[in-house]
């Protein structure tokens, strides 16, 4: 969690709520004192919200130095990538991305511009990926299953346990953007379950939610198919293969987005002979992951 940073009138709105919450105690309240201001809603709101004060206490002055440093750094195809989704959270438009790209191309990095310049405006950016390592590369990242409250048992009528009204909801409903790193070691009933409740939970901020994919809430997924596919105890090639994303109903709403330069290589410090062997390494990962041949070590 990042460390807490308010501004000046957010130490000020904070000290009344405190002083609120004194004077209740004593069946009094602000308004009971002419001349002090009472607390904002939104203020109110955020600070009994622990789930959604800790996504809002980023430094927004700091994260924009940052953005702009780090935005120049994009490559073609991350810009490109960076664009299309900053277009659909500016303008609501509830799209969803995939964003295909093999070790080194920069998908983390890439979540790391989007989320400094969504959090520099105080929106709400929630991560998660599919493994615990996978989440410690992202600020402020979790587990998919910790944050949506996915079951672990699934099937494909499976559900999350988030209650409308709850601290998680109003969290969500907040929320501007999900990313979702590694979603290809995710079992589809899992992504699934969080499209079904997303439905449910995003009534209240978008119209006939119900009818659209994640409720109408921008989210963008990565991961790399050559890569970790979801475990299926004791099950065949097809059984792994239909547990894919790529086999559920959602994924003719995804827009695929791929990276192809590796951007380790292009920011390696190294002579021209060790260049060519990391590239030549990089060849060979590409080469076993697609495996065109039946024995890729022959």
């Amino acid at each position: 969690m990042p460390a807490l940073v308010m501004s000046e009138e957010q130490l000020k709105e904070a000290c009344l709520l405190e002083i609120s919450k004194l004077l209740a105690s004593h069946c009094q309240s602000l308004s009971d004192f002419p001349g002090l201001p009472v607390p904002t809603s939104f203020t109110l709101a955020s600070s009994s919200n622990r789930l959604l004060a800790a996504e809002l206490c980023y430094n927004s002055g700091e994260l924009l130095h940052q953005f702009h440093d780090k935005i120049s750094k994009l490559n073609a195809e991350q810009r490109l990538a960076f664009d299309e989704i900053m277009d659909s959270v500016y303008g609501d438009a509830g799209k969803s991305f995939f964003i295909n790209g093999s070790g080194g191309t920069g998908k983390t990095f890439l979540w790391q511009v989007i989320c400094m310049k969504l959090r520099s405006e105080n929106k709400v950016v929630l991560c998660v990926a599919s493994s615990g390592i996978a989440a410690l590369l992202m600020e402020g990242g979790r587990t998919a299953h910790s944050r949506f409250r996915i079951p672990v048992d699934l099937d494909a009528k499976s559900t999350c346990n988030i209650q409308q009204g709850s601290d998680l909801a109003e969290l969500i409903q907040r929320a501007s953007l999900v990313i979702w790193d590694e979603v290809v070691m995710s079992h589809k009933h899992c992504v699934e379950a969080v499209d079904k409740s997303l439905r449910d939970i995003l009534r209240p901020r978008f119209q006939n939610s119900e009818t659209k994919p994640f409720g109408g809430l921008t989210m963008v997924f990565g991961g790399d198919f050559r890569q970790t596919l979801p475990i299926v105890p004791k099950g065949s090639r097809s059984d792994i293969v239909n547990s894919s994303i790529k086999r559920s109903y959602l994924w003719r709403y995804f827009k695929v987005i791929t990276l192809t330069q590796n951007m380790r290589l292009a920011r390696a410090n190294c002579s021209p002979e060790e260049a060519e062997e990391i590239n030549d390494f990089n060849i060979w990962l590409l080469h076993v992951g697609d495996a065109p041949e039946s024995n890729v070590f022959g």
